[in-house]
């Protein structure tokens, strides 16, 4: 948990210091890869929209303004993203492991060809969102999520559980499908999509 606070203030994202909490703070472009270590980000604005390659570990995200950004071959290690705005970010290739996505508005979020490991998403809003060949091992729980759209085609489902979310619509590769958790009501929803 980090320890100490900055407020207000402009800075690259190449003065981030582990075990501190930066609050409404802007950060300009980051001149090297990225590597943050129990860092809370709190309200803050980027001015980059490109986060490839970087590696975030032990990190809470609160309220950030991530939409449309590119973080391709990430690494989030027990993260927290929390009342974040992820509309169209797209995370391809990236690896995400103990991770929570709390009440994060993410239409259109992009995980498609991620490692997942024990990673949660709680009232989360992800219509239209691409999980297409993942890997999950351990679990990929979705809780209270809205789901309508979403497109786990190409993905081994028999760690996913999204009996607790609902959708109108879902995208699946039938021969993948085999473990899903869902509940009695979806299990008729599903049936009636694959024909």
């Amino acid at each position: 948990m980090p320890n100490n606070t900055v407020e207000h203030q402009t800075l690259s994202l190449d003065d981030v210091e582990t075990n501190y909490r930066y609050v409404d703070c802007t950060f300009t472009y980051s001149n090297k890869s990225i590597r943050l270590t129990n860092v809370t980000l709190s309200h803050c604005k980027f001015e980059q929209s490109n986060f490839d390659d970087a590696e975030w570990s032990g990190c809470t995200l609160d309220h950030l303004d991530w939409l449309n950004i590119t973080a391709h071959n990430n690494a989030f290690f027990d993260c927290v993203f929390q009342d974040s705005l992820l509309m169209g970010a797209d995370f391809t290739g990236s690896q995400f492991k103990r991770t929570t996505f709390d009440s994060c508005k993410a239409t259109y979020l992009n995980l498609s060809e991620t490692g997942i490991e024990a990673v949660t998403f709680n009232e989360s809003q992800l219509i239209d969102s691409a999980f297409q060949a993942i890997k999950v091992k351990k679990h990929l729980t979705f809780k209270g999520c809205e789901l309508t759209g979403i497109d786990l085609s190409d993905s081994n489902l028999s760690k996913v559980d999204i009996s607790a979310s609902y959708f109108d619509t879902l995208q699946l590769t039938l021969d993948r499908i085999a473990g899903l958790t869902i509940s009695p009501l979806q299990a008729t929803q599903i049936i009636t999509l694959l024909g």
